[in-house]
Order: structure tokens, then sequence, then C-alpha cells
């Protein structure tokens, strides 16, 4: 796909856990509107919308996005897809690459926090 992108996002589990199962459709950015209103038609309205700047890199195995999102701030985020028998193993690949970097990990409370605070306010804040 080129030109400007947006995705249909599912995440499946608790929100912020380290690992969980999403389910993800890409669209073309011109058809961000048609969906939300196709959506809102069949009875499904936003809970909450993100508009990021997503920069994506492959590093030593992993995907890495630096993210810069409208009203929220600056993540960076370090993905491995894998099988549910593979994710404690997995999960440590990522931390020690983070430790790499420098980086610590954001604590869950941090992200559940700053969420919330999104949510109340994100039709403001975009």
């Amino acid at each position: 796909m080129t030109g400007p992108t947006a995705k249909l996002m599912i995440k499946l589990g608790k929100l912020h856990d380290a690992v969980h199962e999403e389910i993800e459709i890409g669209l073309a950015g011109k058809d961000f509107e048609n969906i939300g209103r196709a959506l809102s038609f069949m009875g499904f309205e936003p809970k909450i919308k993100w508009f990021r700047l997503r920069n994506t890199f492959e590093w030593k195995g992993v995907s890495v996005m630096l993210d810069r999102t409208r009203g929220y701030g600056n993540i960076l985020e370090l993905e491995k897809i894998c099988d549910s028998k593979k994710k404690a193993a997995v999960l440590g690949t990522l931390e020690s690459l983070l430790a790499e970097l420098g980086v610590e990990r954001t604590p869950k409370e941090v992200f559940d926090c700053r969420y919330a605070i999104y949510k109340k306010n994100w039709k403001r804040l975009v």
C-alpha cells in the first residue's frame, strides 16, 4: 500500500499486557473515514482513536516501532509475533533488547494512567 495508511485494530486480552493477541486490518488512508462510517452504521461507535506517525524498523529479528501519537506522546515498541508456546522466551528476548538500548520498560500502571487520561480527553486532544 502506498501513501497514507490507517489500521483497524482489535486487541484481545487486557489492556497494556506485555503479551496479547491482536487482529489488525490495514487500510488505505483514504478509506479511514468510510470504515468508520460503516462501523457506525452497524452500531459500533469508537471508544478511542489514535492518530500517530509511525516509523517501523527491523532490528535483530524484531519489529521496532517509533510512534509520535497526537495528544498522547512518544512511544518505542518492540514486537515479535509468535505462538503461545514461545511467548515467555520471546518476552525475555524483548526485555534483553530494551536493556541493550538502555531503555527501561514503562510500568503497566503508568500506561494505564496515561490511557485513562487520553480516553477521557481524546476528542479534544486530536
